[in-house]
């Protein structure tokens, strides 16, 4: 996950980088001082959600929004604006809007929205030739052995030939979690978590790390307050 920051107010923009590392440190961020150097920077580097402010010099931010609109992957765009009136002039270009002063529980609801909505709900995974779409709310966990992977469903499983970091790059943000080496579990799926175990709603268990177990109930509380 990718998300670029652009104000013009250098205090309004490391406010809103801090809240963003608060509601996820492991979010990439990229951050820019006008609307002109985020177009610029997105040409090389794409990004999926943009805070964006609407009132700078130059390129405006309404401008700056038509634009990336009309990019092949165009990103989420989440209007920062002191004007609570502004929202005809952006209609069909802005995702949401957050009033400045930005706070945390705000920016926590839309981002946790914004990030569901880009993110994927099925995968493709090819066995012998054969392409298997794959719900993602069907899959439990995740098993690696080296390049051999089991995907364990609500139904059945499947194995396929790849690493777990390639599934990983496939799988939307922060609902999965890998909570022991050669695993990854579907945050949705897990039912209760004990010193070395993790309950799956089927009945199932997949093992946890002393080392990753706080964060693992950091990732499992950040998913549960989005889903409420």
């Amino acid at each position: 996950m990718h998300i670029a920051i652009c104000d013009d107010d250098q205090k309004d923009l490391l406010q809103l980088k801090e809240l963003v590392q608060e509601y996820n440190p492991n979010i990439d961020i990229s951050t820019y001082e006008s609307a002109q150097k985020l177009l610029d920077g997105f040409r090389e580097n794409q990004c999926d959600i943009v805070l964006l402010d609407i009132m700078m010099e130059g390129v405006n931010g309404i401008d700056a929004a038509k634009m990336l609109t009309e990019a092949e992957y165009p990103p989420l765009v989440i209007f920062i604006t002191n004007d609570k009136d502004c929202a005809s002039d952006v209609y069909g270009i802005a995702y949401q809007f957050l009033c400045k002063p930005v706070c945390y529980a705000k920016l926590e609801e839309i981002l946790t929205e914004a990030i569901a909505k880009i993110s994927p709900n099925k995968i493709m995974i090819t066995v012998d030739k054969l392409s298997h779409i794959i719900p993602v709310k069907e899959i439990l966990c995740i098993e690696s052995n080296d390049r051999n992977i089991s995907i364990h469903k609500t139904e059945n499983n499947l194995d396929c030939k790849m690493t777990l970091a390639e599934i990983e790059n496939m799988l939307p943000e922060n609902v999965f979690f890998s909570p022991h080496k050669g695993y990854l579990v579907n945050l949705e799926h897990v039912d209760c978590v004990d010193n070395t175990l993790i309950l799956l709603k089927d009945g199932s268990f997949t093992p946890i790390s002393r080392r990753r177990k706080q964060e693992f109930n950091n990732a499992l509380n950040r998913y549960i307050r989005g889903k409420v």
